[in-house]
């Protein structure tokens, strides 16, 4: 059932299946698959948007918000964590910082913190933190070669010696040589955020790109009077998310620290996907969200949680989405949870959805939900 007109949006943000040339005849389809993924007990909820040309046109949402028993019914205005989609966010404020005249791609980031003036890590660059191939150890369990004290220093990474002790171990591999997902790094790029302005990274995100999209729902700590729509699966989440406002950590969120919701990441991809611009409000210009969104590697091999490709294709702090039925220019990023945003630069479409997962993996939301989706563009 289309719930659109439940987001609350203005009329200038909204169109119809057919306006959008979208094929109705697919809705029925995405229904099945995630009617499948309750009967298979995979997921507690699934929730969705679709948009083409800057203007939302489906909607939908189902399942329970929480896992407790007395859980109310997952909203299309649900708050969910977004977790590393928030890598994007950073990636777009960078990319601003460089049209502004105040960063480059190939600077070094030596020159903003010093704990990378060091012989190993001097030569490591805004581009290659951006890209997953600066070398700096990925996430746990992404990469399974023997690293002394790396365990350790990723559960203590919330005090205030964070950095350096991201930077304790050796690199993984000589910068610009490998990628290796590593979340560390966009929390390094929030630290270079903060000191190339003077302003705080979470702020400057917020002023930059959140409120002239006016994306109310989106936080790195939900507002008392909001917590009651945030979706949660499990206890350690619900303590994270009922805690937030709490935090003492001086440790970047830009690896995963959102909250948001289906109507502000609609704004957000959409914005994107119409080269910086979303009704009249340009958040970057056309030529930086061109370069966001294309190719930057060549050659490089990517390594994490055993799976190697010898020529990984990455933007600017999204992938270039290779394993789904759509076009060759969209970009992605997923979050663990599961979330994913997805952006067909060609198509000019913006997916957004919500599978918070009740079991380990799950192709229905890393692959399967984007074929089906993808399969009513006409």
């Amino acid at each position: 059932m289309n719930r659109i007109a439940a987001l609350g949006l203005p009329e200038s943000y909204l169109t119809t299946l057919a306006e959008a040339n979208y094929d109705a005849g697919r809705i029925p389809v995405i229904d099945r698959l995630i009617a499948r993924v309750y009967h298979e007990k995979k997921a507690q909820c699934v929730s969705y948007i679709l948009s083409r040309n800057g203007k939302a046109f489906y909607c939908d949402a189902s399942g329970k918000l929480t896992y407790e028993e007395d859980s109310p019914e997952m909203q299309v205005t649900s708050i969910r964590g977004i977790a590393s989609v928030t890598k994007v966010f950073v990636a777009v404020a960078i990319l601003k910082l460089i049209e502004d005249g105040v960063l480059e791609l190939s600077q070094h980031v030596a020159g903003l913190l010093p704990e990378f003036n060091t012989p190993m890590h001097g030569s490591i660059t805004i581009f290659q933190l951006l890209t997953h191939t600066s070398g700096i150890r990925g996430d746990v369990g992404s990469y399974f070669e023997p690293y002394p004290g790396f365990t350790k220093m990723y559960e203590d990474s919330d005090n205030d010696n964070w950095l350096k002790q991201v930077l304790a171990g050796p690199l993984e591999s000589k910068p610009g040589t490998q990628a290796s997902y590593c979340s560390s790094g966009f929390n390094i790029l929030c630290e270079v955020i903060t000191k190339a302005t003077g302003v705080h990274y979470e702020q400057y995100i917020h002023d930059n790109i959140l409120a002239p999209l006016d994306m109310q729902d989106t936080f790195f700590d939900v507002p008392e009077e909001k917590k009651s729509r945030i979706c949660y699966t499990n206890q350690w989440e619900k303590e994270h998310c009922q805690n937030s406002g709490t935090r003492t950590s001086t440790r970047p969120r830009g690896s995963g620290g959102l909250y948001s919701t289906l109507a502000d990441l609609y704004k957000f991809g959409s914005m994107l996907v119409n080269r910086g611009e979303l009704n009249g409000v340009r958040i970057l210009g056309r030529i930086a969200v061109e370069n966001m969104c294309r190719n930057h590697l060549v050659n490089i091999p990517y390594i994490s949680w055993g799976s190697t490709e010898k020529d990984m294709k990455y933007g600017l702090g999204l992938p270039l989405n290779t394993n789904c039925l759509v076009s060759d220019c969209t970009y992605e990023h997923e979050g663990s949870g599961r979330c994913a945003l997805v952006m067909d630069m060609k198509e000019r479409f913006v997916a957004a959805y919500f599978m918070p997962l009740i079991c380990e993996f799950c192709p229905e939301a890393c692959v399967h939900m984007k074929n089906v989706i993808w399969s009513g563009i006409k």
